[in-house]
């Protein structure tokens, strides 16, 4: 009977450290492996995040440069559509540095999380694997109470023993069973944690790539953004050539309006000269007339006095004479008749042309009044923004040393990783030299157990 229990207690001390050390082994690398995997996803989060935010502030800059440059050449409705433009863009650079804050204090709230559930584990595990349980003492009270009582059967009736001897064998035959239950639970245990473990591993390599990924596009942003400092600044001194070409053109507007005075004064000088014209061409209707009707009288006086035309062919030859000078003159009286008709409307469409010039040129007055209005507008506008853009150079100067911070993060990271990959391997060895040693222990025990069921049927009948 002495080693039967012998045996039990031998059992008993050599299965639990094994359980104990595969299960605090398994837990915190678990842990560790999530750790890192959380870790990394929150680092490909926070680079996102920054990636967006420096594309939006290069944004801001383009067009309120932009707005800067052409904006005294914009209709009213588009610059009103350019200041909600703005608006909208400076809204989403605050949303955007919103959820950057947010996402900074979610994955501070995450990992505190995580080290305390790590440190939960931790502690269930050392409270589940005590090197001695208050279980395993009752156990062990229990088993010698058991050996009292059968030696005093023993003493007193066999029988009573024989019967004694009977339950302690089925008993021994349940703590078989659940051990080789528990056997098989931890293997089911390692097969998962295995498998999860290489989940994990290939969620780690995912985002090692992603975060190489990333990184390749923050280069490429930060080139971009260079570009982009660089167009500002040549907007900047096109903005300095629009300002010279607009003092340009109000001397060019000064000059406009001399010369549409001189114009003015000239329209007058021609409407004088056109009715002056004018009188002097009734003037030739009226003697047109007079000559046409002489000329009939004439006519009529040569066929009444046809008897007479011996004697008047000198005076009839000189009026023919002054006829024909007549009809040249009224025929240079009608060429210039036409010319001063020419010259009317060539007049009329001369003033219809400066009556045009100036509206036109009231309606430049008046805009050459709004821009100035405008341009002192814009230069307030560009202190403002000047004052912004110094701001937004503060905070991309900070999200710089953010994002240096965090490469130094990734780095640390890596080689927990490189770490971790040691351990796992270091771990895998153990595995299986644990899995050697089980197996022996199982075959010592059912060896023990054949030899003790030997003792035990021969101790029984000796009794």
């Amino acid at each position: 009977m002495i080693k039967i229990t012998d045996f039990y207690m031998l059992c008993k001390w050599e299965t639990l450290p094994i359980l104990q050390v595969i299960k605090y082994l398994f837990s915190p690398l678990y842990v560790c492996v999530c750790v890192c995997v959380c870790v990394c996803v929150c680092v490909c989060v926070c680079v996102c995040i920054y990636i967006c935010m420096c594309v939006c502030v290069c944004v801001c800059v383009c067009t309120l440069s932009l707005e800067i440059s052409f904006h005294p050449f914009l209709f009213p409705q588009e610059q009103a559509n350019e200041k909600v433009q703005s608006q909208e863009l400076s809204n989403e650079a605050a949303r955007l540095k919103q959820e950057f804050e947010r996402v900074e204090a979610e994955l501070k709230t995450v990992t505190a999380d995580l080290l305390l559930s790590e440190k939960w584990e931790r502690d269930a595990v050392s409270a589940n694997f005590p090197p001695e349980s208050p279980a395993n003492i009752q156990k062990a009270t229990s088993s010698d109470r058991l050996t009292l009582e059968h030696s005093e059967a023993k003493d007193a009736q066999p029988k009573e023993g024989h019967d004694l001897c009977m339950t302690s064998d089925a008993r021994v035959e349940k703590m078989d069973w659940s051990m080789s239950e528990r056997l098989i639970d931890l293997e089911r245990e390692n097969a998962a944690v295995g498998a999860e473990r290489e989940v994990l591993l290939s969620q780690l390599s995912q985002s090692q790539s992603a975060c190489s990924h990333l990184r390749e596009q923050i280069d490429t942003f930060q080139l971009h953004s260079i570009s982009l400092q660089e167009t500002c600044t040549k907007l900047q001194t096109l903005n300095t050539q629009l300002q010279v070409e607009q003092a340009s053109l109000s001397f060019q507007h000064a000059a406009v309006l001399a010369r549409c005075s001189e114009s003015e004064a000239r329209c007058a000088a021609l409407e004088a000269e056109s009715k002056v014209w004018a009188r002097e061409h009734e003037e030739s209707l009226v003697r047109t007339e007079g000559l046409r009707r002489d000329q009939e009288r004439m006519t009529a006086l040569q066929q009444r006095q046809e008897a007479e035309l011996e004697e008047l062919l000198d005076r009839h030859s000189h009026l023919r004479s002054s006829n024909r000078n007549l009809e040249t003159q009224h025929r240079e009286l009608e060429g210039r008749y036409q010319e001063l008709l020419g010259l009317k409307s060539r007049m009329e469409e001369k003033k219809r042309e400066m009556k045009m010039e100036r509206e036109k040129m009231e309606g430049e007055v008046q805009k050459q009044a709004e821009r100035e209005r405008e341009l002192e507008r814009l230069k307030k506008d560009n202190e403002r923004l000047q004052g912004v853009q110094r701001e937004w150079a503060q905070v991309q100067s900070e999200l710089l040393a953010q994002g240096s911070v965090l490469r130094g993060e990734l780095s640390s990271a890596q080689l927990e990783r490189t770490r971790l990959e040691g351990e796992i391997s270091s771990l895998r060895e153990n595995n299986q030299r644990l899995e050697l040693s089980t197996d022996r222990l199982t075959n010592q025990y059912q060896v023990r157990m054949k030899g003790a069921s030997h003792t035990h049927t021969h101790f029984c009948f000796t009794i």
